[in-house]
Order: C-alpha cells, then sequence, then structure tokens
C-alpha cells in the first residue's frame, strides 16, 4: 500500500511536470509521453540541453527573416534610386527657375547675346571693343537665365565685370595650378569661390619674366599687405595664391584614375595621404609598369633622341596589334624639349595614320600638355644620354618634381619609361633616377597557398574556418587582410578578370557600434567597383551550409573559377620592328635606305629590354626636303596672315 501511494505522488508529479513541460515545449513533452520518457535522456544532461534549445529558438526567430545579402542588394537599389530621384528632382527644378526667369526682355537679351558673341570673333576688327561692350551688355541682361556658365578664365574676364555686385553667386575654378596670377581678378566674379587645384602639378611658366621689376610693383602697390613679395611671386598660380591667403582647405585623397603600382610613385614621393582605389588589373598577366633601357640612345644637338623616338613609335605600333590593347588610348611624354614630342609625333603620324591616331586618341607633348588629361597607356621618353661633352642637367627642384609628378600619374593602367642611360647616371636625388626605379621594380605581392594562413590575425578564428571552407571548396587564388588605400578587406577571391571582396562579420570585431563605420567603407569601395558578400559568423556557425550558399553563387555569377587559374607567369614580349619606321619615313623623302638584319629582327620588350643598334645617318637630300617643306610653310601661314586683314577690312 505504500508503494501504492508512492507511484500514485511520482505519477501526479509527472502529470503536472509534462503539463508546465507542454506549455513551453509541446513536442518534446508528447515524445516524453510516447516513450515513457526515454526520450528525456539523463538527468545531468537535461538542463543544457534546455538551454541550447531555448538559445536555438532564439536565434532562429531572430534570423527567420530575410537573408543578409537580400537586404544589401535592396539597399543598394534604393541607394540608387535615391540617388536618382534627387538628381531627377534638382533638374526638374533648375529647369523649372529657369523657364520663371526667361520673360521677354530677358529673350531679347539672348538673342542679342548671340549676334554680339558673334560679332565679337573678330579680334582684328576695328569695331572689336565696341562688339565687346555690347557682349557685355547683353550678358548683364541675361546671365540669370542660364544658371550655370562653363567658361575659360580668359573669356570670363573678358566678358564679365563686377560692378556693384558681384555677377555669380558661386564661382568654382578648375585647374587652379595652372592659372597664373595674371588672373587673380576672376575671384572678384562672384560671393563665395571654390578653388580647385593640387599643388604638387606644374605651375604656370613665367621664367622669362624678370623678379626685380615684379618685386618693386609689389613694394610699391601692395606694400601694407603682409608677405606680398612671396604670396604674390610671379611664379605663383591662384591655386598658390589661395593657399596662402584661405588656409581652409578640403583635401580629396581618393584616388581613382590609376592603377596603384603606378599612382605609388607619386602618392610615395609627393602626396603620402593618397588612399589608391583601383587596383583591378584589366587582364591577368598585367604589368602595370614597364622601364625600358635604350642602349644606343643619344641626345642630339636638338634635344632630340631618335632611337627614344623610334623605339616609342614602334612600342604603339606593336601593342596596337594585341588584343589585351583593344580600345585601349595611348599618349608620349618628352621631358626635355618641344622638339623630342614633335619628332615622336612625324614619326606615329607616318607609321599609323591620322584615322589610328585619332581612334588611339594618341597625343604626344610635355607633361604640361597632358596635364588634366588623361590616357590608358603613356610612354614617357626621358631624351638624355651619356655624353663626355654634355653631362647631364639635374632635376631635382620644385617645378622638377612638379613635371615629373604630372607625368607619371597621366597613365591610367600602364606606364612606360624609356631611357638612355641607366637609373645610377642621373645626378643624386634626381627625380627621373627615382622614377626609373619605381617602374623597374617588379610589383608582384601574391602570396603562396602555404602563407595564407599565416597572414590572418590569431585573434580571427571565424576568419581561418571560413579560409578552410573556401580552400575545400577548391580556390587558390585568395588574399586575405587585403589593403586598398587605408582600408582593409578580410578576403579578396579573385578570378581572371573580375574578383570579390568577402567580410566576415564576427561578433567580436564587429558588433553593433561597427556598423555604420563598415557601411561607409563598403560604399567608398563599391564606387571604385568592388562586388561585396558579408558572411555572419552567428549564421555561418549554426549552419555553414546555408551560410556559404551565397557566397558560391556569387562566385560563379562572377565566372571565378577555383583552382589556380593564373598559371606559370609568362614575361611579357613584343614584337618591335624598329627599322620600319626609320625605312619608312626615309622612302617619303625619296631615299633608299640599305636593310639592316640586326635592327630589323624580332625585340623583346620586358622590365629591362634593350633597344637594338639604330644609328641614324645625316641625309642632305632629306634635310633639303625638310628647309623646302618649312618655307612652303612660312609662305602659307603668311598668306593667311594676310587674308585675315583683309577679312577684317571688309567686316569692317
Amino acid at each position: 500500500m505504500c508503494r501504492l501511494n508512492a507511484l500514485t505522488s511520482n505519477a501526479s508529479q509527472l502529470r503536472k511536470l509534462l503539463n508546465r513541460l507542454s506549455a513551453f515545449a509541446p513536442q518534446w513533452a508528447a515524445s516524453a509521453r510516447a516513450t515513457d520518457g526515454a526520450s528525456l535522456g539523463s538527468g545531468s544532461l537535461l538542463d543544457g540541453a534546455w538551454r541550447w534549445r531555448r538559445l536555438a529558438t532564439w536565434f532562429e526567430q531572430t534570423t527567420a527573416g530575410r537573408e543578409p545579402s537580400e537586404l544589401e542588394a535592396e539597399l543598394r537599389h534604393l541607394a540608387k534610386r535615391r540617388l536618382k530621384l534627387v538628381a531627377d528632382l534638382v533638374a526638374a527644378k533648375a529647369w523649372t527657375a529657369v523657364v520663371a526667369r526667361i520673360d521677354d526682355p530677358t529673350q531679347r537679351a539672348l538673342g542679342a547675346y548671340k549676334i554680339a558673341n558673334a560679332l565679337a570673333q573678330q579680334r582684328y576688327s576695328r569695331f572689336a571693343p565696341m562688339y565687346q561692350r555690347q557682349l557685355r551688355a547683353a550678358l548683364d541682361e541675361c546671365r540669370h537665365a542660364v544658371p550655370v556658365w562653363i567658361m575659360p578664365v580668359e573669356r570670363v574676364l573678358a566678358d564679365f565685370r563686377c560692378e556693384s555686385k558681384p555677377p555669380f553667386n558661386i564661382l568654382i575654378v578648375d585647374e587652379a595650378s595652372q592659372i597664373p596670377l595674371t588672373r587673380l581678378p576672376v575671384l572678384g566674379l562672384a560671393e563665395r569661390v571654390i578653388i580647385v587645384g593640387d599643388d604638387k602639378q606644374m605651375s604656370p611658366a613665367t621664367s622669362w619674366i624678370e623678379l626685380q621689376p615684379t618685386f618693386d610693383l609689389l613694394n610699391t602697390h601692395l606694400d601694407g599687405i603682409p608677405l606680398a613679395n612671396t604670396t604674390f611671386h610671379v611664379n605663383s598660380s591662384l591655386y598658390d595664391v589661395a593657399l596662402a591667403r584661405f588656409p581652409r582647405r578640403v583635401k580629396l585623397t581618393e584616388h581613382f584614375r590609376c592603377l596603384t603600382e603606378i599612382i605609388s610613385f607619386s602618392n610615395s614621393r609627393y602626396y603620402r595621404t593618397l588612399v589608391p582605389l583601383r587596383d583591378q588589373l584589366p587582364c591577368p598577366g598585367w604589368v602595370p609598369t614597364q622601364s625600358v633601357l635604350v642602349s644606343d640612345g643619344y641626345r642630339d644637338d636638338d634635344d632630340c633622341n631618335r632611337p627614344e623616338a623610334e623605339y616609342a613609335t614602334a612600342l604603339i605600333a606593336a601593342l596596337i596589334k594585341r588584343p589585351e590593347y583593344a580600345g585601349k588610348t595611348f599618349g608620349v611624354i618628352s621631358l626635355l624639349g618641344k622638339n623630342q614630342s614633335k619628332l615622336i609625333h612625324d614619326l606615329l603620324f607616318d607609321r599609323l595614320g591620322p584615322v589610328v591616331m585619332s581612334e588611339r586618341r594618341i597625343r604626344v607633348g610635355e607633361p604640361a600638355i597632358l596635364q588634366g588629361d588623361e590616357r590608358n597607356i603613356i610612354i614617357i621618353s626621358t631624351v638624355v644620354s651619356d655624353s663626355a661633352n654634355r653631362r647631364i642637367g639635374a632635376m631635382t627642384s620644385r617645378n622638377h618634381q612638379q613635371m615629373i609628378n604630372v607625368a607619371a600619374s597621366r597613365a591610367q593602367d600602364q606606364l612606360w619609361v624609356l631611357h638612355s642611360v641607366p637609373a645610377d647616371a642621373f645626378p643624386q636625388n634626381d627625380e627621373r633616377a627615382a622614377l626609373i626605379r619605381h617602374c623597374t621594380r617588379v610589383h608582384d605581392a601574391t602570396e603562396t597557398f602555404d602563407q595564407l594562413e599565416n597572414l590572418i590575425d590569431d585573434r580571427s578564428p571565424f576568419e581561418r574556418d571560413v579560409l578552410r571552407a573556401l580552400t575545400d571548396r577548391g580556390y587558390r587564388t585568395i588574399r586575405p587582410q587585403y589593403a586598398v588605400g587605408r582600408y582593409r578587406i578580410d578576403f579578396v577571391i579573385e578570378g581572371p578578370h573580375t574578383r570579390l571582396a568577402l567580410e566576415c562579420d564576427g561578433d567580436r570585431f564587429h558588433g553593433p557600434d561597427q556598423w555604420d563605420a563598415d557601411r561607409a567603407r563598403q560604399e567608398v569601395l563599391e564606387r571604385a567597383g568592388w562586388t561585396f558578400v558579408r558572411i555572419r559568423g552567428s549564421g555561418f556557425y549554426r549552419n555553414p551550409t546555408r551560410a556559404l550558399q551565397p557566397l558560391w553563387e556569387k562566385l560563379n555569377e562572377l565566372d571565378i573559377p577555383t583552382g589556380d587559374w593564373r598559371g606559370s607567369p609568362v614575361p611579357f614580349e613584343l614584337d618591335l620592328d624598329l627599322q620600319k619606321s626609320a625605312s619608312k619615313t626615309n622612302e617619303t623623302q625619296g631615299v633608299t635606305v640599305a636593310d639592316n638584319d640586326e635592327a630589323a629582327s624580332t625585340q623583346a620588350a620586358s622590365t629591362q629590354a634593350h633597344a637594338p643598334s639604330i644609328v641614324p645617318t645625316k641625309n642632305p637630300q632629306a634635310d633639303a626636303w625638310g628647309a623646302a617643306f618649312s618655307a612652303a610653310d612660312e609662305a602659307l601661314r603668311r598668306r593667311s596672315e594676310s587674308t585675315d586683314k583683309v577679312d577684317d577690312q571688309s567686316a569692317d
């Protein structure tokens, strides 16, 4: 009877406990009833199992919503849509305001301005001052009808006058580092001025101006202004003056134009704060910088280096034929004088013709000519050579630094430097020598597979586990802790033409307070062309297969293959037909040149390539033809000037 009472009491207690359990875990309670309690397991494990089930339920409820990758995609879509809506709204409001301002008097003034503008182009007419006054009067009436005027500085100073009130609310002066001090009055044409420039780029050339008379004028007229002789120095640009008088600056550090290997030269020597954001190579095996030693190059009395010019011509002709250079644009920069630029331009024109030069936007000149411009491929000719009776002058001044900086930062995808002497032959601290050494250095930061794990922080087991999942999947072109400017990406998985940024959001380093900073960083890199996938540590450890599925899908979408698709590195080789350039030039002048097998043989341009032995010879007949062409050009120019004068008199 006692045992029966005890069992009855235990059964009653069990029913109460199962009823309580059913309220919170009905499936577990039903399983316990069906198996006579066997499914409950050992009592020592119940507490841990209960806590685990509670945490698992909480996690599933918390993550039951949409996948982070879906939310990221929707966020990007909404951000783009917002930008478009804002741009459309601004444009609509601007055009609405424009239409509202154009009344009948304004329309008449616009018509008068159009006529006066056409007449004002007759600069040599004796009525030109009157036409200019009429143009300014028409502008005073109609300038408010046009919300934005985009004009050269010279045109702005000629057409607008600052009277009782500046004609503009805001004036933006671009490329101010190239604008001379004589254009300083442009600052008086607006209530507020934004000056955009770069003091590390070339300033206006004023070496022909004597300094003492300018100092006398400054002392006479600007005696009360502190540091006037230095602030308003004749060699200063508009940007220099603004920098000295208005110290408030907004510095733009993100660099999108050049590949990292190219802009790193200017960044390390001149800027030090740039954030290069473009490091995706155009194709596998691409070499961003090349240095070519033209061993037989020489500088003649006209400051020309014909072997370097012919090498540059043959190089462009060879590159154009390669499929990886399809659609690429080219530029050639001479670091010494205009004669070398003219020689290279003439050789290219004869070799390629005007159609190809136009299609490839081939431009040849000194650094100042390409300042503010850019090309996919830039070839720099240093011109100078080692000569017993002519030493190499040093390029170490601030002006030389600006010149080399401009030349070295015009190339978007590839920079070539042609030099006839090795870097050690230049004077000490010469900027050209530094550029040659930079382009000679091999830029290869690819780690081997065995080194990958060592690059991961010991405090991040999550990243190690993700790396193991990637390698188990077969991916080998992985870069952990990849640096992009001042930013770092946890993993970059590279493909032949694309790459993927993978971020591992672990709870230890990516708490809620870090989310905004991570989003801002990701937006900057996405503007630079990066594609991101993010993996949450909690989701990865709860269900690795499910957490990694968006990663595998994105890798397949970007055509990033498994395995080491790079293969063995292949040296960069080109077939350069250098003799063709010289032969064609002489053939057009009626001269027969004997074949030179050594010069016409196939040449390989690698990181340190040597030009073949080509020694140009003086040709009296060619010189006579050149003199005849020069005389003809001079006669045509004089005839054109006389015709212009007759036309001006007729217009008067």
